[in-house]
């Protein structure tokens, strides 16, 4: 077994395709060997471009300023509330049991200007509500299911008469009706008499 130089690596062999067109293949090969070592030295030396350190840590996204501002806001209201509450309560106890739930600006006055007005208003709608409900109820329907299936009926033998092809039967509400040759004559006022 032939023993390869030290400067060529087991991969080339002597069918070797050069990567150009070249005069001698030799050379070429050499050529393309240290290309070859050269990019894989630049690959084994490559360092990463993606960061995958751990990220920065700020300090206005961990203390989170809003929502202590909110809870310093309602500890505000809460204690504003229980102040009250203790005035309240200490006024009750040293005062001799008033209750002060009388409003004196009500006294004399009706509770708005227009009060009256709005009643009359709201009672005469009331009225007229009712007349018309009762207008309503008292109209009869104007149309007569009767008198529509009749106008069907009629409308559909003037289309069969007045087709020169046979008819397919019609196929409503899930019922067969029977061809349109076969329908019934129907009798109109004119047809009575």
């Amino acid at each position: 077994v032939a023993q390869l130089p030290e400067n060529r690596t087991q991969s080339m062999f002597r069918a070797t395709q050069p990567l150009q067109a070249s005069s001698s293949k030799l050379l070429q090969e050499r050529w393309d060997s240290s290309i070859y070592r050269s990019h894989r030295e630049r690959v084994k030396n490559a360092r990463t471009t993606v960061s995958n350190k751990v990220t920065r840590d700020y300090s206005h996204i961990r203390t989170k300023a809003k929502k202590r501002q909110e809870e310093e806001r309602r500890y505000v209201e809460i204690e504003k509330g229980n102040r009250r509450l203790v005035e309240q309560m200490t006024h009750i106890m040293y005062s001799k049991g008033r209750v002060d739930h009388f409003n004196e600006q009500y006294v004399n006055h009706p509770p708005s200007l227009s009060y009256e007005k709005r009643k009359r208003d709201a009672a005469r709608v009331e009225r007229e509500n009712a007349t018309m409900i009762k207008r309503l109820g008292e109209q009869k329907g104007c149309y007569s299911n009767v008198k529509l299936a009749d106008d069907w009926r009629a409308h559909e033998q003037h289309v069969a008469l007045s087709s020169s092809f046979r008819q397919p039967v019609r196929r409503t509400h899930g019922r067969d009706y029977a061809r349109l040759e076969r329908l019934p004559v129907i009798q109109t006022k004119s047809n009575r008499q």
